[in-house]
């Protein structure tokens, strides 16, 4: 009974992941074409994009969608350099971590 019971709390975010995995694989086929295009510079520029931004990108030639992935790929890259990735952030956008370890076992760490 509970394993059913798990399923079902799970269940939602299970079929956004499958949503959101075969959203991913339908739009592969169209960023292949926009890098052959000359639109975008490489494998994963697409999802910098917002899906309006692609769209205009799509209908437009002169929507120039490279100068729009700049800042935000720098800011990925900065991102992917940080030492750790934050667990909890709130709503004011701090990230919140977890008092330091000083005692174990009845004994304080160094």
């Amino acid at each position: 009974f509970l394993d059913h019971l798990m399923w079902m709390r799970n269940s939602p975010k299970l079929l956004l992941s499958n949503a959101l995995g075969l959203f991913h694989l339908l739009l592969l086929p169209v960023q292949d074409e926009l890098i052959e295009m000359g639109r975008l510079g490489e494998h994963g520029d697409i999802f910098h994009l917002s899906l309006d931004e692609l769209d205009t990108g799509m209908k437009d030639a002169s929507f120039d969608m490279m100068k729009i992935l700049e800042p935000r790929k720098a800011t990925y890259t900065k991102a992917l350099q940080a030492k750790e990735c934050p667990i909890l952030i709130d709503s004011r956008c701090r990230i919140l971590k977890p008092d330091p370890i000083t005692m174990y076992e009845g004994k304080e760490l160094e």
